[in-house]
């Protein structure tokens, strides 16, 4: 994956030095490769729009462990189509911003 333009947060993939779920913004097409769960293959990819993201919150309003907040993207392609899959940002090994879905010009006859 290509590195972000640097303070753009529009470019193709995770910068070198930041965060892997850094390309996760809400309303963002994006391809996100995360630590699955076992059984299973060790790692996956999700394509689809973040609907959500949630920083670690103690509920005092400071941060807790990075490893509750959560990236929650809804499938757009394969057998997860339509489906939010909700990822802990501790295992996100990498994301990126990808284009939207082309629209399909109608068939004239």
């Amino acid at each position: 994956m290509t590195p972000t333009e640097p303070g753009t947060g529009t470019g193709t993939g995770t910068a070198p030095g930041t965060a892997p779920w850094a390309a996760c913004r809400v309303g963002e097409r994006v391809v996100v490769r995360h630590r699955s769960p076992a059984p299973g293959p060790p790692m996956t990819d999700l394509l689809g729009t973040v609907v959500r993201r949630d920083q670690a919150n103690d509920g005092a309003g400071t941060s807790a462990d990075p490893g509750d907040a959560v990236v929650v993207v809804r499938c757009d392609a394969g057998a997860r189509a339509g489906q939010e899959i909700t990822v802990p940002l501790s295992d996100v090994i990498t994301s990126k911003v990808i284009p939207p879905r082309p629209t399909r010009a109608s068939r004239r006859s």
